[in-house]
């Protein structure tokens, strides 16, 4: 009878702990494969690039990014800017999983915030491009949140470090476009040409 009962217990230990393994636990988004949502989001501004699509480039950005002092107006006239800097047709581009996706996560009474910082690079028939992106992917504090915060390219020949360029570190809001000798002192951002 013991052991009846011993093999009884060790069944619902084990479809207690497997069953947490496969019946999720209610995170959703926390769960979901980083790279993939990167890679989504850059397939979607490449199909912009590709359209020269102002609008699809913008509706990205989260409504907290919009209603700052990027105006739906000054992230039109960035993303127009944006699409010039990119001299050339489209022949390749990578994808997350090259450069690895960076994440922050903040959970506070029950709620739930994530953050994912992903790198790109983009090939021209005239040159190569590094892209950097810092997206809300989750925000129960403030779905506002939610879309792209910000966005940097340079040119390839412009980044000299050994190492995958993101950006400055500071994730300035809106898109921000490295001139030369700004790659690692950037002043400005927010929708504006970081060439001042």
């Amino acid at each position: 009878m013991r052991k009846v009962i011993l093999l009884i217990m060790l069944l619902i230990l084990t479809l207690a702990f497997t069953s947490c393994s496969n019946g999720g636990t209610g995170m959703g988004v926390f769960e979901d494969n980083d790279e993939k949502i990167a890679d989504k989001t850059f397939n979607e501004i490449i199909t912009a690039i590709s359209l020269q699509d102002d609008s699809k480039i913008v509706d990205m950005f989260s409504n907290s990014i919009k209603s700052e002092d990027n105006s739906v107006d000054n992230l039109s006239q960035s993303a127009l800017k944006f699409f010039e800097f990119i001299h050339g047709d489209i022949v390749a581009f990578s994808s997350a999983s090259e450069a690895g996706v960076g994440t922050d996560y903040r959970i506070e009474s029950g709620k739930k915030r994530k953050e994912i910082q992903s790198a790109f690079c983009i090939n021209t028939t005239e040159n190569t491009y590094y892209i950097a992106i810092k997206e809300c992917i989750k925000d129960e504090f403030d779905d506002n949140n939610i879309g792209i915060m910000s966005i940097y390219i340079i040119e390839s020949n412009n980044w000299t470090e050994n190492y995958v360029y993101r950006g400055d570190g500071k994730w300035i809001p809106g898109i921000n476009i490295v001139s030369p000798g700004k790659a690692n002192g950037m002043t400005r951002g927010g929708g504006r040409m970081n060439n001042e």
